[in-house]
């Protein structure tokens, strides 16, 4: 790796983001921290591991008063871990917290880089390719809000455990081997995503390692270095054409070994998560939009918004919470252009198969990685920005490498402009995330209907003292329909 890449990395992504270290707590910040016991001991962490982490229902509704829970739906022991560390350094001080998630999206963007390089072996397309990473806009959501820290730890681990898996299956090296499977452990209990990463370990094995190509050599041939018999002769005549060869007995079984423990693994965690600590929002699954045939258009038509957001940077926005995209006019273009999409981005993987493995990995890796988000089973949330940070890996990749193969004035000037594009729409959109008021101004711009901005809105002008404007916010909710009572208590109080 080269050492002026990663200060090149580490230059814009800091330039880029440090503006969030001087954002205030937002949204479900408050409910995490401010009133909320649980961080506020060491005393409190066994609570982990009792039924009292759970948090019922989804978090940031109701009204304000003292409560005591992780503000976690889903069992997560590792995410409100770096909790309970921000707490007791930082107390309610959120530059701290937002120095965490800014670190660990550093991290992440090295990380990324370390992987492109060891999958394409391409320094210049790893650069370009972590800088898509690190500074597209999506990015904002899981770095400036630090409820939504999930996504960022969760990569963090995801990253580490599948460096260590190349590296046990190119060198391998005990340590590289324990390094993977913790590392999967701790991203299995920082945020459920994660559960995906055996198809991804399986998927580079399938690529890299039973066959030979242009870039990895297989490890049978660096672990045993066989004796050059008439046998091995003609294997590695095999390998110069790039033919498939099987994996040999032992290091068969050794393979079955590996992917037994990782799925042990696996079926724990599922255990714990379905069982022992269930996650409290899948008591109230229904289809989205209330019938089979919208969830199918919704789940498709979310898959293209995905696409678009991805592709062109200047079409994010921030999205509200709990946001369910409309599929409404037009839902049978909807539904089509996601099953449209999906298609091509399939072809594309099994097109690129023979002709440039790097690519098609990483375009399956975006696919797989989706799939936990994919509201195959219905999601409380169902569209987030930061359910993209993990998944924009493979989509960074595939447009890294091929944009690397762009040479000369040209190239060099569409590539400079891609990266400057990100940058001038996710930097103002890390400030808009400054507090609650310019979060919601943001949201209302976009999406003036939304209940919840009007209802934040309203809140900070109440608290500020600005019944009028107060007033008129929480009259917007209730004119949307919000029917809650403590939006008439709010509205007593703004009329007091």
């Amino acid at each position: 790796m080269s050492t002026k890449h990663i200060l090149i990395l580490v230059g814009l992504t800091l330039s880029v983001f440090s503006c969030t270290l001087f954002n205030r707590f937002v949204g479900d910040d408050h409910v995490l921290f401010e009133g909320n016991a649980f961080y506020t001991s060491w005393s409190h962490w066994p609570d982990l591991f009792t039924r009292r982490y759970l948090t019922p229902g989804t978090i940031g509704g109701g009204s304000p008063g003292p409560v005591y829970n992780s503000g976690s739906v889903s069992y997560r022991p590792v995410l409100s871990l770096s909790y309970f560390f921000d707490y007791s350094l930082w107390k309610l001080d959120p530059f701290g917290y937002h120095l965490t998630n800014l670190v660990l999206h550093l991290f992440n963007t090295l990380l990324v880089y370390a992987l492109l390089v060891a999958v394409c072996r391409n320094p210049t397309a790893a650069l370009l390719g972590a800088c898509i990473f690190g500074l597209h806009p999506t990015k904002v959501e899981a770095v400036a809000a630090i409820g939504y820290r999930a996504d960022l730890l969760a990569c963090f681990f995801q990253l580490l455990s599948f460096l260590s898996f190349i590296y046990y299956r190119t060198r391998h090296k005990a340590r590289y081997w324990t390094g993977c499977l913790a590392a999967y452990f701790l991203a299995l209990f920082t945020k459920e995503s994660a559960v995906v990463m055996p198809l991804i370990f399986l998927a580079y094995d399938f690529y890299f390692s039973s066959s030979s190509g242009p870039v990895h050599i297989p490890c049978s041939f660096v672990w045993r270095k066989p004796p050059l018999n008439r046998e091995a002769i003609g294997q590695i005549s095999l390998r110069a054409q790039g033919m498939p060869l099987p994996w040999p007995p032992d290091e068969k079984r050794g393979l079955i070994l590996e992917y037994m423990l990782l799925m042990a693994l696996t079926v724990f965690y599922l255990y714990i998560y379905f069982f022992v600590f269930p996650n409290t929002s899948l008591t109230h699954i229904q289809y989205l939009g209330g019938t089979l045939a919208r969830q199918v258009t919704a789940v498709s038509w979310i898959f293209t918004r995905y696409m678009i957001d991805m592709i062109l940077p200047f079409q994010v926005t921030m999205l509200p919470p709990l946001y369910l995209p409309a599929i409404e006019p037009f839902p049978f273009l909807r539904l089509l252009s996601g099953i449209l999409l999906f298609a091509a981005a399939v072809a594309m993987t099994i097109r690129f198969y023979k002709t440039d493995k790097p690519a098609s990995f990483f375009m399956g890796l975006f696919l797989v990685s989706l799939i936990p988000v994919a509201n195959i089973i219905p999601l409380a949330n169902p569209m987030a920005h930061r359910f993209l940070y993990f998944p924009s890996i493979g989509f960074a990749a595939v447009c890294a490498i091929f944009l690397a193969r762009w040479q000369g004035f040209s190239g060099g000037i569409f590539k400079t402009a891609l990266i400057g594009l990100c940058v001038a729409y996710t930097l103002p959109l890390n400030v808009r995330w400054n507090n609650d008021v310019s979060v919601a101004k943001t949201l209302l711009e976009h999406y003036p209907d939304n209940i919840k901005a009007h209802l934040i809105l309203g809140w900070q002008y109440l608290k500020a003292g600005d019944k009028k404007q107060a007033r008129q916010q929480f009259a917007a909710c209730i004119r949307l329909g919000d029917r809650d009572p403590w939006i008439a208590d709010l509205m007593k109080a703004a009329h007091e």
